[in-house]
């Protein structure tokens, strides 16, 4: 078969088609190594470079071949592969030569990878499909771009105080309630993520919070799911011990290491939760009744429905709001939490009230 097409080949490229012999192996009279490029008309041809190795028979008769040829395509080059290389390597080094057992699999950073999946494809599709709802983002209109920066200098409501209390530092450009309100109440619940992420067990082994936090209020799933990804690596061990004697190289992994204990809340937790439950009560009240020449209810309801199938930061926001409710749920499952299943107000009440007592 192999050698049918490489007939094929060189019929279609014709006599100066030459594979030119780099290097070659000496001194075994039945196995040979070959390195070798390809040249048409004394040009080499791009990723056209290999090696091959060949055993014969005392006959002098081919039994075993193995061909490498160079790959079009370098993994190392592409993002894609690097994040699929780098869920991979630490599996197949943790596996080493004896396989999987019930203690390997615990140390395998299989929920990392599958955290690192779901985000390859919430990038895909949130940020670079044509089939989401809205442009992509390399295609947003300026009148998107305008209505966050609009919204991003009312952050919080803050300005639109001020501005109403007739103190004007930046002026305050106003855009749909619903937008406003949308955009404020994301923000806020992803505020009030910083104490989990200050005293959570497992994310005590990822560096930088604060930088990660901040990055994550302002872009959301963008840095959060990657965060969330270092959080679901298994907890680092102690370095590979070596085993066997003398020379022995052999290396085993320790026993996988339990996740730390979470923290307390930090004492300014509640003022945290208060804040966001404060914006997310506005919120309500701002995207129902707020800028009366919006129109009413009916106006608004059908804003949110047209915007969030034509806008895709809309979209994107609502998306992460969705998720959010996860994220929330997963970190509030072991802290004791009254209502780790209520999206926003859950967590806003944990920061303030605490967990509850055992009794409870």
């Amino acid at each position: 078969m192999e050698v049918k097409y490489l007939h094929k080949v060189m019929d279609i490229l014709g006599s100066e088609l030459e594979f030119i012999i780099d290097d070659v192996t000496s001194g075994d009279d039945y196995k040979v190594g070959i390195i070798w490029h390809v040249e048409i008309g004394n040009v080499a041809l791009p990723n056209s470079r290999g090696c091959s190795f060949y055993t014969l028979n005392e006959e002098g008769l081919i039994i075993q071949a193995r061909d490498l040829v160079e790959p079009a395509i370098k993994p190392g080059s592409n993002a894609y592969w690097k994040v699929v290389l780098g869920a991979i390597t630490p599996i197949v080094r943790s596996l080493g030569s004896k396989g999987i057992d019930a203690n390997t699999i615990s140390t395998l950073p299989v929920a990392a990878a599958a955290v690192w999946a779901f985000y390859a494809g919430y990038m895909a599709y949130i940020m670079f499909s044509s089939t989401a709802p809205g442009l992509p983002v390399f295609q947003t209109p300026p009148e998107v771009l305008s209505e966050i920066l609009n919204e991003s200098v009312n952050f919080f409501y803050v300005n639109v105080g001020l501005n109403a209390l007739g103190i004007t530092l930046i002026p305050s450009f106003a855009e749909n309630p619903v937008s406003e309100a949308v955009f404020n109440s994301v923000n806020a619940w992803g505020m009030m993520f910083l104490p989990l992420i200050l005293t959570d067990g497992k994310c005590k082994k990822v560096d930088n919070k604060i930088a990660w936090w901040t990055s994550i209020m302002f872009l959301t799933n963008v840095f959060f799911i990657p965060f969330l990804a270092l959080r679901a690596a298994p907890e680092p061990a102690s370095e590979l011990l070596p085993t066997g004697s003398g020379v022995s190289t052999a290396l085993v992994p320790k026993p996988p290491v339990p996740v730390p204990a979470s923290e307390p809340l930090p004492d300014w937790a509640p003022a945290i939760g208060a804040s966001g439950l404060a914006v997310g009560l506005i919120s309500i009240a701002w995207a129902l009744f707020a800028r009366p020449e919006y129109g009413g209810l009916d106006a608004r309801w059908d804003y949110f429905v047209d915007t969030f199938y034509s806008n895709r930061a809309f979209f994107a926001f609502i998306v992460d709001s969705s998720l959010y409710c996860v994220w929330q749920a997963n970190f509030l499952s072991n802290r004791n939490a009254r209502l780790p299943l209520l999206p926003f107000f859950g967590l806003a009440e944990f920061l303030i009230n605490g967990p509850k007592e055992e009794e409870e």
